[in-house]
């Protein structure tokens, strides 16, 4: 995500835009990343939990939401409140697991790694 644009990257080192109905739900794992989702209210109950880390469970109210997803789950890091992992549970039982490795936090990068065509 880069200047509110998301744009993913293929395993071959490409860029796609993703679809129209896969932006909003990557929007969505980009503010869970950064932690902004909680002021989404009006879109889940949250309820979080402190394990050796912290577990948040983000319940869909929208109706949008409601009608895919059972529960987002995210996984944070208790030091740096960074997300280790998240994992949405869609309600025919699917379930998609994202993790992150290697993170680097605060680092400099050139505007030339998100330009776009």
């Amino acid at each position: 995500m880069h200047n509110d644009e998301i744009i993913v990257k293929t395993a071959k080192g490409g860029k796609i835009n993703p679809p129209k109905g896969m932006h909003e739900l990557l929007a969505l794992i980009c503010n869970a990343i950064n932690g902004n989702f909680l002021d989404k209210k009006d879109l889940f109950d949250i309820q979080y939990y402190k394990e050796k880390n912290y577990i948040l469970y983000l319940i869909p109210k929208q109706k949008r939401l409601k009608n895919m997803y059972q529960n987002i789950v995210i996984y944070l890091e208790s030091q740096n409140l960074t997300a280790d992992k998240v994992t949405l549970k869609e309600l025919n039982g699917d379930e998609t697991t994202i993790v992150f490795n290697n993170k680097k936090l605060n680092e400099t990068l050139s505007d030339i790694y998100f330009s776009t065509k």
